[in-house]
């Protein structure tokens, strides 16, 4: 005769795999700033830099269409 199994306690394995994945990326991060540190620091802000770049970019190009400039002015601005 087939038995029902027992319910899983489905919240307590969803904080096992939090907690565990929590502090496997801490030891990442932490491995990571060890041995590179420099590298990954530049690497950040060199990417903070260019996404402050696309971003101005980005507005100088929309503002540009509300004005109504013409794709030549764009081109050779």
């Amino acid at each position: 005769m087939y038995t029902i199994p027992p319910p899983v306690n489905i919240p307590s394995i969803q904080r096992a795999l939090r907690r565990t994945s929590t502090l496997v990326a801490r030891f990442l991060i932490t491995l990571l700033l060890s041995r590179c540190g420099d590298f990954v620091y530049s690497c950040l802000v060199y990417s903070f830099f260019w996404c402050l770049f696309v971003l101005f970019w980005y507005i100088h190009l929309t503002v540009d269409g509300l004005f109504g400039r013409t794709m030549r002015h764009l081109l050779f601005f």
